[in-house]
């Protein structure tokens, strides 16, 4: 299932999508008993590019 995510111009740059993927990523695991967790942006979001590489 793809599940499209924004936030809001006023919020970003908060960490906030840093700390949203954490929380979904250990529910899916912790939770949820997934084996994989696939996230995906645009290659010109550079500020979401920088989310996944730390996750």
């Amino acid at each position: 299932m793809k599940q499209c995510v924004s936030i809001g111009s006023a919020f970003q740059g908060k960490g906030l999508a840093t700390e949203a993927t954490k929380a979904v990523i250990a529910y899916g695991f912790d939770k949820s008993h997934l084996h994989k967790v696939q996230i995906c942006t645009k290659t010109i979001n550079i500020p979401s590019k920088r989310v996944i590489e730390k996750m």
